[in-house]
């Protein structure tokens, strides 16, 4: 008799049983199931070069004693596996993707209980409501479509956040070989210097040169000394920012090429030509660009809520129970609104259409300097390849038959010592400067895929081909 109705009852028994149910034993699994559903989307970019650990945390593996990384590839995979960047990523992503689903999630039903006494006394009086938000019911529908557009977004930075990542394993590939690379020119006129030197104090013990020109060539060898020292330090610390960016920073050992790649692409027949296809390319992967599209899309979704809610601000529905002193019970609905009498949505509209603008004019500005990037960056790849070209078929060969001359003529008392290491620096300064073009070639490659969004392996094969 001093009771609602069962239904009621049941309502509430029914909430406070999803309340006790959702305890925070289950939130990692349903973490890992956003994390995994966002992986998936960013390893379909990935392709199947490479591929992202299969689940995070990363377990824990035994540091190897050595390492080989025969390929840019294989530095970017083992990244990928080991990278506590990536990991971030990777993480950051999931949470992103639990926001994004929380979003489309329906407000929970408030129910409301009250217990009033007239004041002239007499039984207590029972009201029980249970109300719906309207405007969440009804812009549900829209919302979800933002929040498919908001994931979109939040996949597209983390793929250039991923892409920004690998590229940086790559430069530091190509600087740790490079830098290697000095240091075996540096090692091996070292021990030639060395060996000049001693061969000198010989002939000076026997009287047979002066000591102007064995002091020339200590002087030599102390010189090559120096460059050998400095050759083999910054190999040292290239060698450990590649072990961290690489998230292996223990490893003692570790195997990389001899020397830098060859270079792939020469045939630069129309800069122009080229350009507009890179950038008709850049348009469909680079992620910079896709990322505009899709806040763009998502600016649309925000516009559309934006109205849905404006039109019903503060709408609300109620289902309303309430028992009168005398014991009649009564059953209704109640509908609440907000009229716009202060504030009819104009200033957020307003925003919303500046930032769909805004976003446009992004997306013109950012495409131009691509394009701009795009060119500027294949006049640097021919300019390096042409002084490749030139320092391997023109003076190499020619300084390595000078030095080989001078050796033999110093060999025959015919050539003095500073002649020699004039003729020694000038091979020594070409090795350096084939070695520096090849490198700068690679970086203003890898800068290109960036650009593009996407490897450039069809256009190598293309030249190759031609």
């Amino acid at each position: 008799m001093h009771t609602v109705k069962s239904g009621f009852i049941g309502l509430l028994a029914l909430l406070v049983s999803a309340c006790q149910s959702n305890n925070s034993l289950q939130l990692p699994d349903k973490f890992a199931q956003f994390e995994q559903s966002s992986r998936a989307a960013v390893q379909q970019r990935l392709g199947d070069a490479l591929q992202l650990p299969p689940q995070l945390p990363m377990p824990a593996i035994a540091t190897p004693d050595a390492l080989t990384l025969d390929s840019i590839i294989d530095a970017q995979q083992l990244a990928l596996q080991h990278s506590p960047r990536v990991a971030a990523i990777l993480l950051e992503l999931g949470i992103h993707e639990a926001e994004s689903v929380q979003k489309t999630l329906l407000e929970n039903p408030g129910v409301e209980l009250a217990m009033m006494r007239p004041e002239s006394g007499g039984r207590w009086e029972l009201e029980v409501s249970l109300s719906l938000g309207l405007v969440d019911w009804l812009s549900r529908h829209t919302r979800q479509a933002l929040s498919e557009a908001e994931r979109s977004v939040w996949q597209m930075q983390a793929w250039q956040q991923l892409d920004r990542a690998l590229t940086d394993v790559r430069n530091q590939w190509l600087s740790t070989i490079a830098a290697r690379q000095k240091l075996t020119s540096h090692r091996e006129l070292f021990e030639s210097a060395n060996v000049a030197a001693d061969f000198a104090q010989l002939l000076f013990d026997a009287g047979n040169i002066s000591e102007l020109e064995l002091l020339g060539a200590q002087s030599i060898a102390a010189q090559r000394r120096a460059q050998h020292i400095a050759a083999t330090l910054d190999a040292d610390q290239q060698t450990r920012q590649l072990l961290l960016v690489l998230g292996m920073t223990h490893v003692p050992t570790l195997s990389l090429p001899d020397q830098l790649p060859e270079i792939a692409f020469k045939q630069f027949e129309s800069i122009e030509h080229q350009t507009a296809t890179l950038l008709a390319l850049a348009k469909q992967h680079q992620p910079a660009l896709l990322l505009l599209d899709q806040e763009l899309q998502k600016h649309q979704d925000e516009l559309a809520l934006a109205l849905h809610q404006i039109r019903l601000r503060q709408s609300g529905i109620a289902l309303v129970t309430e028992r009168k002193s005398h014991g009649e019970r009564q059953h209704g609905f109640a509908l609440s609104m907000a009229p716009p009498v202060f504030d009819n949505g104009d200033t957020e509209l307003s925003a919303l259409h500046g930032r769909l603008q805004h976003t446009i004019n992004q997306q013109t500005l950012l495409t131009e300097q691509i394009q701009s990037h795009i060119h500027s960056t294949l006049l640097n790849i021919k300019s390096n390849a042409q002084q490749i070209d030139l320092i391997t078929q023109d003076e190499l060969p020619r300084f390595q038959r000078m030095m080989a001359l001078s050796v033999q003529e110093y060999n025959f008392m015919l050539r003095g010592t500073f002649e020699l290491l004039t003729v020694a620096d000038r091979l020594l300064d070409a090795e350096m400067r084939q070695i520096d073009a090849s490198e700068q070639y690679w970086r203003a490659w890898s800068t290109l895929e960036s650009l593009v969004g996407t490897q450039l392996s069809s256009l190598i094969q293309e030249s190759q081909h031609d």
